[in-house]
């Protein structure tokens, strides 16, 4: 190693023998109170809980409200595409057979020649 790097290394062990406390043991409990210490600053209540999960919940809330929305509109559209194409060609019909029958027939079911 270059004598630039070892004192870097040197620099950056100083550093982080500063920032932790003298008080650390080397023992087999380390790591457990280390998680414990975790834990106990984690939040508890369910309000944290919900502030967590609350954008998770939003989105597939949104996304539920995305497919019910397209279960129903897109059958309820082409229902109603087909009933246009369905009542163009019976008026069509009609208007046609109209000459056929009396008119006075055709002004009671709403239909003027």
């Amino acid at each position: 190693m270059s004598l630039q790097n070892e004192q870097e290394l040197d620099a950056l062990f100083a550093k982080a023998r500063t920032a932790f406390p003298d008080e650390i043991e080397a023992s087999p409990e380390f790591l457990a109170g280390v998680w414990a210490r975790i834990e106990a600053a984690r939040p508890t209540d369910w309000l944290a809980v919900i502030e967590r999960w609350s954008p998770r919940i939003a989105l597939a809330g949104l996304a539920a409200a995305v497919m019910i929305t397209a279960s129903v509109w897109i059958p309820s559209h082409a229902d109603q595409h087909a009933l246009a194409v369905d009542s163009s060609y019976i008026e069509a019909l009609t208007f046609d057979s109209m000459d056929e029958h009396d008119s006075a027939m055709w002004t009671l079911a709403g239909l003027k020649k």
